[in-house]
């Protein structure tokens, strides 16, 4: 049975504010002090809160034959895994667990945050009910790839996603965790980093495409483009640990090739986690491309997380989606561009209008939510979304 661990929501709080940003910052070239132990009580499994901004021309192309869609299953019957663990020796460093070349945090969370989670988006249906409302959950890589003597340290995130389908009300849940199943065995989730990669974006925005009733792009419509020397923040976490020194990846981006799109703007001015103000919109690329041997290239994708960024494609069909997300929202993103015709983004953490009438004003058609387990798992991010929804806005 595995063991149940419980993530301290101030804990979380603070260390991904610790995260800092999308920088111009290097892969490290020297390893700190290495720090290996036993694992604690509490799991540093978090989400990012890059803020940078973006700069630059979107690409364009032709146009696109919708693909069939279906229905995508929201029960809570989730099938399990069927995954070979990576091999290699086991290590643990700072609530960190390196299998080989492989890092992946330690996760865990109390069962009863994730029905306080769906409570708190019920109550957007509720406010909004002509609107079209989406669940994404997703899985932390080691739902996938522990083996046993990490997997016992860990709660299980299908139990828990389970929690939040079961307490949706008239909001459709995507199956994120059996499409991811289905590929685990590629390159989805990145091994030196917190997050999913790209193409676990892709995977996951594939099945609610199918959830939602609307096109789809297929991967071969993108440009794939390649950065190597990606170490990203599992280096850190670990304790700069030598084996993800030595061993850095590919990071790997698509860029769609066929639809035409622009990117506009709406960056904050933050402090530390409060939003103080707002710069001028702006146009700019949707993808800012870091470079090899850097740290910071999951920021590919809009160069952050403190804006609302708008993408007005050349998709035709009259749906409007926006995304209120966590980190992991971002890599999802543009494999949507081909299926909406407008797509707004916003952060969870990181907003100053009152949601609920931004939804009704640039006439939202379909609400999604994406954030990752730890983030679902977290009280006070259920809070936030309370807070968003009927907050004053702040005027800018």
């Amino acid at each position: 049975m595995k063991k149940r661990r419980i993530i301290s929501a101030s804990l979380l709080i603070a260390l991904t504010a610790a995260l800092g940003g999308c920088s111009n910052e290097s892969r490290p070239t020297k390893p700190n002090t290495i720090i290996v132990n036993s694992p604690s009580d509490s799991s540093t499994s978090l989400d990012n809160s890059p803020d940078s901004t973006s700069s630059g021309s979107e690409s364009t192309s032709s146009s696109y034959e919708p693909e069939s869609s279906q229905s995508s299953p929201t029960s809570s019957e989730i099938p399990p895994a069927d995954i070979t663990p990576p091999d290699g020796e086991v290590i643990f460093a700072n609530n960190i667990a390196i299998v080989g070349t492989r890092a992946m945090s330690l996760y865990g969370a109390n069962p009863k945050n994730f029905k306080t989670y769906a409570e708190a988006l019920n109550k957007y249906k509720e406010a909004l009910p002509d609107i079209s409302v989406y669940s994404m959950v997703v899985p932390v890589a080691c739902e996938y790839y522990a083996p046993p003597e990490v997997a016992e340290k860990c709660a299980s995130q299908k139990a828990h996603i389970s929690i939040v389908n079961e307490n949706l009300m008239d909001i459709r849940a995507v199956d994120v965790y059996s499409a991811l199943a289905k590929h685990a065995g590629e390159d989805i989730y990145l091994k030196t980093d917190h997050h999913w990669a790209p193409l676990g974006g892709y995977y996951a925005a594939e099945e609610f495409a199918k959830t939602a009733g609307v096109p789809f792009l297929p991967l071969s419509d993108y440009e794939k483009r390649v950065n190597t020397g990606f170490c990203g923040s599992m280096y850190g976490y670990s304790g700069d640990h030598e084996i993800l020194k030595n061993n850095p990846e590919e990071f790997v981006y698509y860029v769609p090739q066929t639809v035409k799109y622009t990117t506009t703007y709406y960056n904050y001015k933050i402090s530390g986690w409060d939003v103080i103000g707002a710069y001028d919109p702006s146009k700019g690329s949707f993808f800012l491309n870091y470079g090899d041997n850097r740290s910071d290239n999951y920021c590919t994708f809009m160069g952050g997380d403190a804006k609302i960024v708008h993408v007005k494609t050349e998709t035709e069909n009259g749906r409007r989606l926006l995304i209120i997300k966590d980190s992991y929202g971002n890599a999802a993103v543009p494999f949507l561009f081909g299926s909406f015709e407008d797509i707004y983004v916003t952060d969870l953490r990181f907003f100053s209008h009152n949601m609920t009438d931004y939804i009704r004003e640039h006439g939202i058609t379909d609400l999604l939510f994406i954030n990752n387990t730890t983030i679902a798992g977290n009280p006070s991010m259920s809070q936030k979304l309370d807070t968003i929804r009927t907050q004053e806005d702040m005027g800018f």
